[in-house]
């Protein structure tokens, strides 16, 4: 009898312990991913800036650019951010506006140099002309009786393909940098902005943002603000579609651009493109 009330008490005493020991063990777990979780919250991630196309008004626009969008959209978060310049000193001639004929490599270089002082990390490819001849690039294009209308004009098709080569381009560079981007911002070298835009956590971080300016030029594919999960879609899957594409009838750039992705307009700032 003595050595059951022993064993009991034995029993009694080591479940209590186990008990108490399992719950501190739990609580040490629930501190850590509390703990892990904010860490979390503030890890630093990654963004990319990517302003890519003809330079034209490229010297006028950057300043705003970086005092209004650049060093505004990501302020007050842990973000490093890079920019990206994707830039052609050719001005093919608009039909209605005039040529920038004055751009020159040597005013690019000195007006990148000058941009150091934002103590943002820049990367930047100058090219002379387009990287793909009009006619090679033309060329791509799977069938070319599905693009009408506006693009019934060689001429009109051809301009879409080296705006969304630009885009591949780029695509390709960025994955060449070994770091992993949480949002990249696509925008036209050539718009002037005159307002800040709203901080990140005003766009969305699932779909892509298309951003307008001035209801003046309120087009789809001036800037956008792009998810990482959006990145091969936005970069890579329009010149995809010119060269696969043998059934949908495309009648503008724009029908091409917003074919591959889902998004959401928003107000980013204000601007206008320059075009004089």
């Amino acid at each position: 009898m003595i050595l059951i009330v022993i064993s009991l008490i034995i029993i009694i005493f080591l479940s209590y312990y186990i008990i108490m020991i399992l719950i501190v063990i739990s609580l040490i777990i629930i501190i850590f991913l509390s703990y892990y979780k904010n860490m979390e919250d503030f890890e630093f991630k990654n963004s990319i800036f990517v302003l890519c196309g003809n330079a034209r008004s490229f010297l006028d626009c950057i300043d705003s650019c970086f005092v209004h969008v650049i060093t505004k959209l990501f302020k007050g978060t842990n973000t490093n951010i890079m920019v990206l310049f994707y830039l052609k000193l050719n001005d093919p001639k608009h039909p209605v506006f005039n040529s920038f004929n004055d751009i020159n490599r040597k005013s690019i270089q000195d007006k990148l140099t000058e941009l150091k002082k934002y103590n943002i990390h820049i990367e930047s490819i100058i090219l002379d002309d387009n990287e793909m001849k009009d006619m090679d690039i033309l060329s791509t294009v799977k069938d070319r009786s599905k693009y009408v209308e506006f693009f019934d004009k060689d001429e009109n098709l051809i301009r879409a393909l080296q705006c969304h080569y630009n885009f591949e381009a780029c695509g390709k560079k960025i994955l060449s940098y070994p770091i992993k981007f949480d949002t990249f911002v696509y925008i036209r070298p050539d718009l002037l902005f005159t307002k800040d835009c709203d901080s990140i956590d005003k766009y969305s971080d699932k779909i892509v943002t298309l951003c307008l300016g001035s209801s003046k030029y309120a087009y789809d594919d001036h800037a956008a603000i792009i998810p990482k999960e959006y990145f091969y879609s936005f970069f890579f899957d329009r010149m995809i579609t010119y060269r696969t594409n043998t059934s949908k009838k495309y009648r503008y750039a724009e029908d091409v651009y917003l074919k591959t992705i889902e998004y959401e307009k928003k107000e980013f700032g204000a601007f206008e493109i320059k075009r004089d």
